[in-house]
């Protein structure tokens, strides 16, 4: 129970107003032992991947991965470092960002769910009547923790042969569209070239008045819907608009294409495909 306990340690160190970025790790448990037992890495980030445990991921594939979930601060630079000492692995993060407490209670829950597996693993230990006690437990857990959040405006582009958008030279004037329309509005927003199949574009949740809600996926369909209506039709993916859509982070290879998911810029866009294929490899 020790790195349980040490992920409780660990976010209630930070400060109490502190947002939280949920950060995920999906990794080959074959090369668990290449990289993450290293005890020498000097980016916070790196040292905190061991307090970190395995949970089920969202979607069961039967894939060999273990997927794990990291809290940490809403601060670029330990994004970005944590991004980079782990790029091989297919790293993610949602958009939301989370409160304090979501945080705390989120790590209580996890501790209790490996008592529980704890308990069902040795059933000669611990009685029926712990067991059943243990799982109401949890259910309390779940049922009190914060799901209000902010959530960043994203837009994805996908493209593929069986997609309205099959090459990313044709998903290119799509993606001008948008982001002009967000220059004459003077609204920040950052550019991705995914590493995959297409492009992201996100804007910071506060560039239009988001107050912390349980609902800002919706809130964040509706505005997207809204923008397309304004501007025409550009093809984005609306099942993104999900309360736990995970994004890969910049910095990270993709595990299909080789490529890395890399920050662009307009002028990279306008460059077309085989500069961004490049600056990608």
């Amino acid at each position: 129970m020790k790195y349980y306990e040490s992920l409780l340690n660990y976010i209630q160190s930070f400060p109490k107003d502190t947002m939280i970025r949920e950060v995920w790790h999906r990794h080959s448990k074959r090369d668990l032992g290449k990289y993450i037992i290293h005890t020498d890495y000097p980016d916070r980030a790196a040292k905190y991947l061991k307090i970190s445990q395995g949970i089920p991921p969202q979607h069961n594939n039967g894939k060999d991965y273990l997927l794990k979930w990291l809290p940490l601060p809403n601060d670029a630079k330990i994004m970005d470092s944590y991004a980079r000492v782990f790029s091989y692995y297919n790293c993610y993060t949602t958009l939301n960002y989370y409160s304090y407490e979501y945080a705390i209670e989120k790590a209580k829950l996890i501790t209790e769910e490996a008592k529980l597996r704890q308990m069902k693993s040795m059933p000669y230990t611990f009685s029926y009547e712990r067991i059943k006690s243990q799982i109401e437990h949890i259910v309390e857990i779940e049922k009190n923790l914060p799901k209000e959040c902010f959530m960043d405006l994203a837009f994805d582009f996908d493209i593929g042969p069986n997609k309205y958008i099959r090459t990313i030279d044709g998903a290119i004037p799509n993606v001008l569209k948008l982001i002009h329309y967000f220059e004459k509005k003077h609204t920040p927003f950052s550019l991705y070239f995914s590493g995959g199949r297409g492009f992201h574009v996100v804007v910071p949740y506060f560039s239009f008045g988001q107050k912390i809600a349980e609902n800002n996926h919706l809130v964040n369909e509706h505005i997207a819907r809204l923008i397309e209506y304004q501007i025409g039709s550009i093809h984005i993916d609306y099942a993104i608009y999900s309360a736990r859509r995970q994004f890969r982070m910049v910095n990270t290879y993709h595990q299909s294409s080789g490529l890395k998911k890399i920050k662009l810029s307009v002028d990279d866009l306008a460059k077309g495909e085989k500069h961004i294929l490049e600056i990608a490899q």
